[in-house]
C-alpha cells in the first residue's frame, strides 16, 4: 500500500489523535499506562518519551525494539496483568475488531486502579439503520461502556480525520481496501454512515453488571 500504512488507517489523524487523549486526561507523568492491541507499539514508543511508563500487550510480536519499554504478547481478553495495576488503559481501535467488548472491558477495568482512565479511540457508526456492518453506533458503545463500570468523562468526534484519511486512500490507490473497514467489511459501501471518536472514561467503585 503506497504511502498509507496498516497502523494508519486504523488511526485517523495519526498520533495527533493519541496526543489528543493524553492532554484531556490531564494524566500524571511517570504514570503506567497499558496500551492493549499495541501493534507494533508506535504509541507506547510516543508515551515512554512523554514521560509515562507504557506497557503494550498484542497479540503480535512483532514490537519495536526497546529495551525501555514493557512488551507483553497476550490476548487483551485474558490479561497476564495484575488487577489494580495501572493508571491508564489505552485502547485505539481496538473494540472494533473484536466480537466481545464486554470482555475486553472488563478485563480493562480488572487492571485499573481505583478512579484510573479508559482512554478509546474507535470507529462507530451514525446510524445502524441498513447497515450490514459490524460496528454499532456512539449510543450503543456508551450503553455498554457506562454498563461496564466507567464513567464517561470526556467524548469527542473526529469523523472528519476518518473522512480525510478515507481521502487519502483513494487519492493513493483507488480502493480504501483491504484496511478501515474491520470484520471484514471492505469497499466504500457505507463508509458514509461511519465515524470516528475519542473518549475518555474513569473506572466507577461500585460493582457492575
Amino acid at each position: 500500500m503506497s504511502g498509507t500504512t496498516f497502523e494508519t488507517c486504523f488511526h485517523p489523524g495519526g498520533l495527533e489523535l493519541t496526543k489528543r487523549l493524553v492532554q484531556l486526561s490531564g494524566i500524571p507523568a511517570h504514570a503506567a499506562i497499558a496500551d492493549l492491541g499495541c501493534g507494533e507499539g508506535i504509541v507506547c514508543e510516543f508515551l515512554h518519551r512523554n514521560g509515562f511508563e507504557p506497557t503494550g500487550v498484542d497479540l503480535s510480536k512483532h514490537f519495536i525494539n526497546s529495551n525501555e519499554i514493557k512488551f507483553i504478547q497476550a490476548d487483551f481478553l485474558d490479561l497476564p496483568l495484575i488487577s489494580n495495576s495501572f493508571d491508564a488503559v489505552m485502547m485505539e481501535c481496538v473494540l472494533s475488531i473484536q466480537n466481545d467488548l464486554s470482555t475486553g472491558l472488563s478485563e480493562a477495568r480488572r487492571i485499573l486502579k481505583q478512579s484510573g482512565l479508559l482512554l478509546l479511540s474507535d470507529l462507530y457508526l451514525h446510524s445502524d439503520q441498513d447497515s450490514d456492518c459490524n460496528l454499532i453506533t456512539m449510543n450503543q458503545y456508551l450503553e455498554i461502556i457506562r454498563k461496564m463500570g466507567f464513567q464517561i468523562i470526556q467524548w469527542e468526534d473526529h469523523t472528519r480525520e476518518l473522512r480525510d484519511l478515507i481521502f487519502k486512500i483513494l487519492w493513493e490507490q483507488d480502493s480504501i481496501e483491504p484496511c478501515c473497514f474491520p470484520n471484514g467489511q471492505h469497499g466504500m459501501k457505507g463508509s458514509r454512515n461511519l465515524g470516528y471518536f475519542i473518549l475518555i472514561g474513569r473506572k466507577n467503585a461500585h460493582t457492575y453488571g
